[in-house]
């Protein structure tokens, strides 16, 4: 595309203009919004309720996993998606089915772009998150497994 670049001017969709981010403003909301429901939280490590996930699909009907990321900040904190990225998942399910094995490309998709950048540079304890995650996935829920082709 030969299109100028314009975010110096537009303001990114779903933001206010003339309003910077602050880092204790999303804990600050939430604490107040949840008066301790931890189990309202898709994302603990960026702190994202299920009310926000819930407003930002009713906002973007299109909206997919990855756009998750983007618009919610969902598997960028330390975990990498860890955990988020399969709650997010199921309440993507949950509120626009898809049908069968279809369901789990755009999670599987979702967490091989999440570790790749990671992966050449992963050491200590991060390494060994990487590792839980990666057992969580694989031989705890067979997802690696659930799009191969079966045997005839």
């Amino acid at each position: 595309m030969d299109a100028p670049c314009r975010t110096a001017t537009e303001p990114l969709p779903g933001s206010e203009p003339g309003r910077h981010s602050w880092l204790g403003e999303r804990l600050q909301a939430n604490e107040g919004e949840r008066e301790g429901r931890d189990s309202d939280l898709v994302c603990e490590c960026e702190l994202v309720s299920r009310g926000r996930l819930e407003r930002f699909l009713a906002s973007f009907p299109e909206a997919d996993l990855e756009d998750l990321l983007r618009g919610l900040r969902l598997g960028m904190g330390p975990c990498q998606g860890g955990f988020c990225s399969l709650r997010g998942a199921g309440l993507l399910q949950r509120l626009r089915p898809r049908p069968g094995l279809e369901a789990l490309s755009p999670l599987l998709a979702f967490l091989e772009e999440r570790g790749r950048g990671d992966r050449p540079v992963l050491r200590g304890d991060q390494a060994r998150q990487h590792r839980l995650n990666e057992i969580v996935y694989r031989e705890v829920l067979a997802l690696d497994r659930a799009l191969a082709p079966t045997p005839v």
